[in-house]
């Protein structure tokens, strides 16, 4: 009966150069490749760093970073043409007032953002780091964004309490938050 090894040889060459590995070398050789290949084939997650300076700023909460749309996560803060009243009871555009303090405070400064979440409509979510601080933290501190807890669990109470306790931003007169201003004028977002 002639033998497997000098049948295989007949046949030609074998396909595979480790064709003389043991069977139990050869799996664990396959099982590697299987498992190096489906982590390269990994997409980009959203553990990967957004690290650059905002080219533009859209709206209070939203800003474009290497091109790309990003509104910031946990926060809602107005659109540019929601109209509010300050304490002297002067009408103002509070929305323009946070696109254009959202732009002071990223004026020519790298942020570090991270991917939270996205849209519906798939714009990203992420939470920024300036020299430090959170971003979005800065904004509700201020009094020109809102903790948006229907969406992110309060994660920014505490800085809108206290903007509101002092009176900063839109607290200082009265005004109607973002989302019942949008939900109202606009049909929602």
């Amino acid at each position: 009966m002639p033998s497997l090894h000098r049948t295989s040889r007949r046949l030609g060459p074998s396909p595979h150069p480790d064709h003389r590995l043991p069977l139990s070398r050869r799996l664990s050789t396959a099982v590697a490749a299987l498992l190096a290949t489906a982590v390269l084939a990994q997409p980009v997650t959203a553990d990967a760093p957004i690290i650059g300076k905002a080219d533009s700023v859209l709206t209070g909460d939203t800003l474009v970073i290497a091109g790309t749309t990003y509104r910031l996560w946990g926060i809602d803060a107005p659109d540019p043409d929601q109209p509010c009243v300050n304490g002297a009871a002067q009408a103002y555009a509070c929305g323009t007032t946070a696109r254009i303090l959202l732009g002071a405070l990223t004026r020519d400064r790298l942020l570090t953002c991270r991917i939270e979440d996205r849209t519906l409509n798939g714009t990203a979510l992420v939470r920024c780091m300036l020299e430090g601080h959170d971003l979005a933290a800065l904004l509700v501190a201020s009094g020109y964004a809102f903790d948006d807890p229907a969406l992110r669990g309060s994660v920014y109470a505490t800085q809108e309490q206290e903007a509101r306790a002092e009176k900063l931003g839109m607290w200082s007169g009265p005004f109607v938050k973002p989302a019942d201003w949008r939900r109202n004028r606009l049909g929602g977002r």
